[in-house]
């Protein structure tokens, strides 16, 4: 039967990519198997657990960006039509982080907090924290921590509710995400979840959240030079070409497609945090240095939008199959 908008805005817009997916239209056929697994997560949070008995594995990817899409447009308020339905994941995705080696902006020193059970120091967190202390300035502190279904027994009743119909994949990141923002915030107290799904951070903390299938990493900065932070985090794994033009405007030639991914999944962040719309892929044109990038937003802002941002410089580099990339707006004054 058919959805609408106002009624059920969910299934308006599940069916909207699903028609043109049915005729083999790109590239939603592309995206439609990812719609599909992101739409039943989405869903679960609302319906009182998972709807399937147990949810395989899934790589967080460019494709999945559909379905981040379709949960920020179709959840607590009220939807409009897309533009695309490769746009960007936004503040949904800035909820779900965790971490586990971490510094503070005062000490710059990391701390690898080893699991007792897991015998060794885990070396690949090892790396990726000290290539974010590489990527981050002194007044921003980074971590990162290996999601574990352990943090759980971690959370306060106000987190644990905000979480407890989703899947348990949805629920592991989220509490290891809590557990790495208490280390760097240096606090015990609870962080609760916004209307908008971001992490409610303390007054005077502007901060960022990424996470891949393994990992999550996380940027905060109490310095009032910091006005925004972007961060991300994803595997290099190669991607089809159908998705590489997704992700690439025709004028960025020679760039790495998962990368460009990754750093404008940071641009995005940023952007959204100053009050930029959502953006797609080809809104952001990239230019590379051997570790540093430049990005411009090429997008009229919206009525009441509060950015006044369009040009953005960040930092990136890559650890084993994985790619980090971090950027800082800070204030004109």
């Amino acid at each position: 039967m058919p959805a609408q908008f106002d009624a059920d805005p969910v299934f308006a817009l599940f069916f909207e990519a699903g028609d043109p997916a049915a005729i083999g239209c790109e590239p939603y056929r592309t995206l439609v198997s990812q719609l599909v697994e992101a739409w039943i997560d989405w869903a679960s949070e609302f319906v009182g657990g998972p709807l399937v008995a147990e949810p395989k594995p899934r790589l967080r990817s460019p494709s999945s960006t559909a379905g981040s899409y379709l949960r920020q447009l179709a959840g607590q308020r009220k939807p409009t039509a897309p533009r695309s339905v490769s746009g960007f994941s936004g503040l949904v995705d800035q909820a779900d982080v965790s971490g586990a080696l971490f510094g503070t902006a005062e000490t710059r020193e990391y701390v690898c907090r080893v699991d007792p059970m897991a015998g060794e120091q885990d070396g690949e967190l090892a790396e990726l924290g000290e290539a974010l202390r590489r990527l981050a300035p002194v007044d921003v502190s980074v971590g990162v921590r290996r999601i574990d279904h352990r943090d759980l027994a971690e959370m306060f009743d106000v987190e644990r509710s905000a979480v407890e119909r989703a899947v348990p994949r949805r629920q592991n990141e989220f509490a290891s995400g809590r557990v790495l923002l208490r280390g760097l915030l240096g606090t015990d107290s609870p962080i609760p979840v916004r209307a908008d799904r971001a992490p409610m951070l303390p007054a005077g903390v502007v901060g960022s959240l990424a996470h891949d299938r393994d990992f999550v990493v996380a940027a905060i900065s109490t310095d009032l030079r910091v006005r925004s932070l972007g961060i991300d985090i994803e595997p290099m794994d190669p991607l089809a070409s159908d998705m590489q033009r997704v992700i690439l405007r025709d004028d960025e030639t020679g760039i790495d497609a998962h990368l460009a991914f990754s750093l404008k999944e940071a641009v995005y962040k940023a952007w959204s945090s100053l009050g930029g719309p959502i953006l797609d892929h080809h809104d952001v044109l990239l230019q590379l240095g051997p570790e540093t990038f430049a990005a411009e937003v090429h997008r009229p802002l919206t009525a009441g939008s509060d950015s006044d941002v369009t040009s953005f410089n960040g930092s990136f580099t890559r650890v084993r199959n994985r790619c980090l990339a971090l950027l800082i707006v800070n204030n004109r004054n």
